[in-house]
Parts: C-alpha cells; sequence; structure tokens
C-alpha cells in the first residue's frame, strides 16, 4: 500500500514506516466515504435528489360548479326545455306518420314511433346525467346535479336510480308527486327526490 502523507510504498500496517502517520483509519474512512457517494448516486439516478422532495401532487377531480344553489327559476326553466325536447322527439314519428294517411294503422304507427323517439331520449339523458349530472336543460342553464356532501359527481346509482327510477315509483303514492315539487320551497331548495338521492342542484 502507498501512505496518503509521504507517498512510501509498503505493506499494509496501522502507521507509515516512514513518516508515522495513520493508514489504516484513513483508508476505512475513505472506504466508508466511497459507499456513501455511490449510494447517493444510485439515488439521484433513481428518484432524483434526495434532500429536494418532489412537490408534485395528483391531480384531483373536482366538479366544475360554483357550489352556490341553482335558483327555482333555473331549474323550472330547465325543466321547461327538456319537456319540450321531450316533445320534440316524438315530431320526427308524427310527421313520418302523416305521410302515410290518417288510418288506424297510422295512428299506431305514429304512437310506436314517438314511444321509440322518447325512449332515444331518455337513454340519451340518462347517460349525460351519469356523466356530466346535467341533462341539456340544466346545460342549457348551466347548473348541474352533485352530491351533497362533496359537491362530487352523483354517478348513475343515484342521480338516475334514485333520483328518477325510485322517484317515478313512489309518484303512484297519491300527492307524492305535488309534495316533492313543494319541498323546492324549503331552505335548502331540495325537492323530495334530491333529498332521498342526497344530491342538490347548483350553478355550474
Amino acid at each position: 500500500m502507498q501512505c496518503p502523507s509521504c507517498k512510501a510504498s509498503q505493506p499494509m500496517s496501522f502507521r507509515c514506516r516512514s513518516c508515522g502517520a495513520e493508514l489504516v483509519r484513513r483508508v476505512a474512512s475513505r472506504s466508508r466515504h466511497a459507499q456513501s457517494a455511490g449510494a447517493a448516486a444510485v439515488a439521484v439516478a433513481m428518484d432524483g435528489p434526495m434532500d429536494m422532495p418532489s412537490t408534485a401532487q395528483p391531480a384531483v377531480v373536482r366538479a366544475h360548479s360554483s357550489g352556490a344553489l341553482a335558483s327555482r327559476g333555473s331549474r323550472l326553466a330547465a325543466a321547461l326545455i327538456d319537456g319540450l325536447l321531450a316533445i320534440a322527439s316524438m315530431v320526427p314519428g308524427v310527421v313520418l306518420a302523416g305521410g302515410m294517411g290518417g288510418s288506424p294503422e297510422t295512428m299506431m304507427q305514429t304512437a310506436a314511433l314517438g314511444v321509440v323517439g322518447l325512449i332515444l331520449l331518455g337513454l340519451y339523458y340518462m347517460f349525460i346525467l351519469a356523466r356530466d349530472g346535467q341533462t341539456l336543460g340544466k346545460k342549457a342553464m348551466k347548473i348541474r346535479i352533485v352530491n351533497c356532501q362533496d359537491g362530487g359527481n352523483p354517478g348513475f346509482g343515484r342521480v338516475v336510480a334514485l333520483r328518477i327510477w325510485a322517484n317515478s315509483l313512489l309518484s303512484v303514492i297519491p300527492f307524492y308527486s305535488l309534495v316533492d315539487l313543494l319541498f323546492i320551497f324549503g331552505s335548502q331548495q331540495r325537492c323530495l327526490h334530491d333529498l332521498i338521492a342526497k344530491t342538490k342542484v347548483v350553478q355550474a
């Protein structure tokens, strides 16, 4: 080995035979330093600098809404728009059947085509409700349905299964539909079907 102080070559020893400098401790210290430097280099190569934690945060998907409750007027306007669109969905069937004459068979065809139009519109509405919490009427009025707790997208289960399907089944109860609508005049401006589904309608 070579003495780091006087550069004299000699066998492995604790001290240099020429100048008396310590040898073994310095060699061990240099070895540990080299190992630490190598470990740090590997860490930097794999994960970046160890003393500079990443500030990148996972993206958080949030509902694009202000959180303010939608006005009763905007909700009524959205319902009227959706109603007009439901009527419009039957027009192609009426026009098509009208060109075939006024026989009873034609009237049945008109009714059938109108039902098909309503079904197609209904399927589309279920899709956009589950995806966006909005019907076309609500999109036009810039309002949307959100979870009451966190303002997130309610999803298919709440916005379709509970708000529409379950509410439709409950509508067979006398005066239920009237009570459902009257609940919007409460302080929370939530209809009965909103309470059932734990949703609310806010400004988009």
